[in-house]
């Protein structure tokens, strides 16, 4: 049995523990407002210290967002596929797709709500696709590839870059990928741009 559409949900104040503290610090001083925006699932969890919840069959079917078992830690999603009765898991990231609204969408300030005259949302969007890569090589590697978060290839460069970037990332690992599109229409209303997951 093949689950093909899960996430990670690691909440902001933990990503720098997850994706690396360099990208988090960038991220956290722009201050975006969507991180503390009021959802269903917010992105700000504050107290939460980390993927602690115990994985039984109540916690994987009946927990959702951050304190979801293996949310924020996917090494221990294996587990959480046992008791599922799941052989493998691809991931979508909510991480990864904010940093692609960054990269690829002309009204991310507005969708993400983030002064665009004092920061540079494509160049914070193209370090958090790297980090995204990277954390996505590493899970997929570390739980036999049971586990793969799609790795995300940036389009809108030439064609020998794109192919660069997918070999890079199935050399390191990565058993799927995303290439979205270069953005949305002119005077198309602010939505993340779509994405095209690829099986490998």
């Amino acid at each position: 049995v093949l689950d093909v559409d899960s996430h990670e949900m690691a909440p902001l104040e933990l990503w720098g523990e997850v994706f690396g503290e360099e990208i988090a610090r960038r991220i956290n001083e722009v201050g975006f407002d969507i991180l503390t925006r009021t959802r269903a699932n917010s992105l700000s969890v504050p107290g939460l210290e980390g993927d602690t919840t115990a994985i039984n069959q109540e916690s994987v079917w009946q927990l959702k967002g951050a304190t979801a078992p293996s949310a924020i830690d996917l090494r221990r999603r294996p587990a959480v596929l046992d008791e599922m009765q799941i052989s493998r898991q691809l991931v979508f990231p909510p991480f990864g797709l904010f940093a692609l609204i960054l990269l690829n969408d002309p009204n991310a300030p507005a969708w993400l709500g983030f002064d665009a005259q004092k920061f540079d949302g494509r160049a914070i969007g193209r370090q958090a696709v790297d980090a995204h890569n990277e954390w996505a090589a590493e899970i997929t590697r570390s739980t036999s590839s049971r586990v793969r978060p799609v790795g995300i290839v940036t389009t809108g460069a030439p064609a020998e870059s794109i192919v660069e970037q997918a070999r890079w990332a199935i050399d390191k690992g990565i058993r799927a990928l995303m290439i979205p599109a270069d953005g949305p229409p002119a005077g198309a209303s602010p939505a993340p741009p779509p994405l095209e997951p690829v099986w490998r």
